[in-house]
């Protein structure tokens, strides 16, 4: 039988915390499970982004018992006696914290696989690699570092304290760069830089981040980048920074901090993507965006143009 966690206990985490909340409905309830809004069961925990009418008739007609509900403060009237409402101005941000702290169970085991193949001695402490992967030995792996399996890392890669690296993915191969010899054929650009992920980055399955050809590649400080994105060369992308699905980062641009690139959407070479910018689904950047802008269409213009 799961273990019952009772709304008191998420109110005590939340004060420690220091998480501006407010209780409405009993506290007398308890939770073994999290749940989703359209799929309550008892015994359950779940939040509401946005009130309206129909999440308001989702819980209110819901049969289920003991709901701890994660949520805007609204009008109670309708659902007394459904539980306990956790009401708050950042409801996203308070459940899934609620979650990560009790209900998620770490999966960095502190292993490496029998079947890795780690090639370097600088590995920090409370590190996981999985099976098939391949680590070079230039590469410097910081404390509490997670790496899935079939990860291929190659020359000079940093990968920061707290780090998450899933699946797949490839770090440090040479770019996409060529230059023109005198009998007519291309030859590779040499790559001799590195790629540097700085603490707390997460990357997705399937990615790759190139090496610099002469500098490094470098991922700021808690980025965030999804699966299947492209990072050329030499890109530099700031702190808390976010780069979803299907994106191309080509060769030499740069994110500034806080900037949000949606899916699908390319970012030519040497452009500067400002701090804050948001960068809308399917989006190519041909010049320069200025700090805050919303940047849409082929090629991309200011939202409020």
């Amino acid at each position: 039988m799961l273990d019952m966690i009772s709304a008191n206990e998420f109110i005590t985490f939340l004060l420690e915390q220091q998480y501006q909340f407010k209780v409405l409905g009993t506290r007398e309830v308890s939770c073994c499970i999290c749940s989703s809004l359209g799929d309550l069961k008892d015994n359950c925990i779940t939040w509401v982004k946005k009130w309206n009418e129909n999440n308001k008739n989702l819980i209110s007609s819901a049969e289920v018992e003991n709901l701890v509900i994660v949520c805007p403060e609204t009008d109670f009237d309708d659902m007394q006696g459904k539980g306990c409402f956790i009401c708050t101005e950042e409801p996203k941000l308070v459940f899934f914290e609620i979650i990560d702290h009790f209900f998620c169970v770490d999966v960095n085991d502190s292993r490496i696989a029998e079947t890795a193949r780690v090639y370097t001695d600088s590995i920090g402490e409370n590190c996981s690699i999985g099976d098939y992967s391949t680590i070079s030995k230039d590469t410097v792996i910081g404390n509490n570092v997670s790496i899935g399996s079939n990860v291929v890392t190659v020359g000079k890669v940093i990968i920061g304290d707290g780090c998450k690296i899933q699946s797949g993915t490839v770090i440090g191969e040479a770019g996409y760069g060529y230059y023109t010899l005198p009998n007519g054929h291309n030859k590779q650009v040499p790559h001799v830089g590195g790629v540097v992920l700085k603490h707390h980055v997460e990357v997705g399955s399937n990615t790759c981040i190139d090496r610099g050809t002469i500098g490094d590649t470098i991922v700021g400080a808690y980025s965030k980048i999804d699966n299947l994105v492209h990072i050329a060369h030499n890109v530099q992308i700031g702190e808390d920074c976010m780069v979803i699905a299907g994106a191309v980062l080509c060769g030499s641009c740069k994110l500034e901090d806080k900037s949000y690139i949606a899916p699908g959407a390319i970012i030519r070479n040497q452009i500067t993507v400002a701090r804050d910018t948001v960068v809308g689904m399917q989006t190519l950047i041909t010049k320069d965006t200025q700090a805050g802008s919303i940047m849409m269409g082929v090629p991309g213009k200011r939202k409020d143009n």
